[in-house]
């Protein structure tokens, strides 16, 4: 399925390409809009492989990860710009995921534990000079899990609502090619998870559990670094690079227990 969306957003994204005048370069006009403050200028689309972005107003962008939807898990971010000048951008961002883990292999098929996510996040990104920027976001999320699971299906990825710094150094070389530095810090999780569990006490007992997650997930420190370059075309953009930490699971924003190589590859247009 995801080997299927990628191509059909490939064949989208050329066709529009074909009927609409772009730029993608990456200059004083045009700003990098994952994990900062920026957004898109009004009726302007970024299409991804992941997901796709539209400039819905000059104060307002909306967003999903249009792949998640192949896997019936709906999901929409909205980014709210509250300030720009020349130097500064400040904006608000929020949104919701929803997902039934029944739907998925991996989980028992007659599991009703449905997962919801509402994310919220502020932004403000400052351009020191034309070659350096610095985007600085905390970032908040609120989870729920509600339904039957069996606990150790989620071992080290129960609903946990957390608390990330999230910080992302831009060195621009030229509107084509930048160096790019993205860090982020797990300050606070707690369990958020109202859920129901079948427990066996022995051969012929069972017990039903109706309590808050409890979980290991909570006693860990996690970071990531990931540093990566930005190539930017007239029209189309590819970003590439590779980091170590506790990789971070989008929209979700679960963080994994165990530290890891983190791969980070992305290629959009903006039209």
């Amino acid at each position: 399925m995801v080997v299927r969306s990628i191509v059909v957003v490939a064949g989208i994204a050329l066709c529009s390409l074909r009927a609409t005048p772009s730029s993608a370069y990456h200059d004083e006009k045009q700003s990098v809009v994952t994990d900062t403050a920026h957004q898109l200028d009004r009726h302007e689309s970024r299409l991804g492989i992941w997901r796709y972005d539209y400039g819905f107003a000059p104060w307002l962008q909306l967003g999903t990860y249009h792949f998640l939807w192949l896997l019936r898990v709906p999901n929409l971010q909205a980014k709210l710009n509250l300030y720009q000048d020349k130097d500064w951008t400040i904006a608000l961002s929020t949104g919701f995921a929803w997902v039934n883990l029944g739907n998925f292999k991996s989980f028992d098929k007659n599991s009703n534990a449905r997962i919801t996510s509402l994310p919220f996040q502020a932004a403000v990104s400052y351009r020191f000079n034309r070659r350096f920027e610095l985007s600085v976001m905390p970032s908040y999320t609120y989870t729920v899990l509600k339904g039957d699971y069996e606990a150790d299906e989620f071992e080290g990825l129960a609903a946990v609502s957390n608390l990330q710094w999230v910080a992302v150094l831009q060195w621009r070389f030229s509107r084509v090619f930048a160096l790019m530095l993205h860090a982020r810090w797990l300050v606070f999780q707690g369990a958020a998870a109202n859920v129901s569990s079948t427990v066996s006490l022995d051969d012929f007992t069972t017990a039903r559990v109706h309590a808050a997650v409890k979980t290991d997930a909570l006693d860990f420190k996690a970071y990531s670094l990931v540093p990566s370059m930005l190539f930017s075309w007239s029209s189309f953009n590819l970003r590439v690079g590779l980091g170590y930490g506790n990789y971070n699971v989008p929209l979700f924003n679960f963080v994994l227990p165990t530290k890891s190589i983190i791969p980070e590859l992305d290629v959009f247009w903006r039209f």
